[in-house]
């Protein structure tokens, strides 16, 4: 098996963070996994974290040694309505089951405002994450996430490289 936490790693230093809404290895503090209430098993090691908590903002993703934890909103036309009142719970696939992840398609909500993008696990939507904590969504975020797992997929610890979109 892949030694998921020293691949992602290399990554990391050959990868700045594209944002300030990204935080890898030592800047992930336990406040900020408190306040997502993302709690990790003795053994596992925070690389990175996409979204600082904020007031409003309901969704994230981080991605550890082990597993992807994510709080997701369901994928709906009503979610962008519906969203102020959602309470996402935590998720996680361990890397010991996945083939693939990827930030897919932009949401299809209603409306105009950005909720987030697809978040896919062995090519299954789990639900929208956001990319970014500002108004517009942030596509080095996603480039970021996506070269990640195309990494992951060359250097052999995945199986299916994330798809191109046309808006890519």
């Amino acid at each position: 098996m892949a030694d998921f936490g020293k691949l992602i790693a290399e990554y990391i230093a050959k990868n700045k963070a594209p944002d300030k809404d990204v935080f890898t290895q030592k800047d992930i503090t336990n406040e900020l996994l408190n306040k997502w209430d993302f709690e990790l098993d003795g053994n596992e090691t925070p690389l990175i974290l996409v979204n600082k908590p904020k007031a409003l903002l309901k969704t994230a993703m981080l991605i550890t040694n082990k597993n992807i934890y994510y709080k997701v909103l369901k994928r709906s036309f009503w979610t962008s309505i519906a969203q102020m009142f959602a309470k996402p719970s935590v998720q996680v696939s361990p890397f010991s089951s996945i083939t693939h992840f990827q930030i897919g398609e932009h949401d299809a909500c209603f409306g105009n405002d950005y909720v987030g993008h697809n978040l896919e696990i062995n090519q299954e939507v789990v639900g929208l994450v956001r990319m970014g904590t500002g108004i517009l969504l942030n596509e080095n975020i996603i480039t970021y996430i996506n070269s990640l797992s195309e990494y992951l997929v060359d250097k052999g610890a995945l199986k299916i490289k994330p798809k191109e979109y046309a808006w890519q």
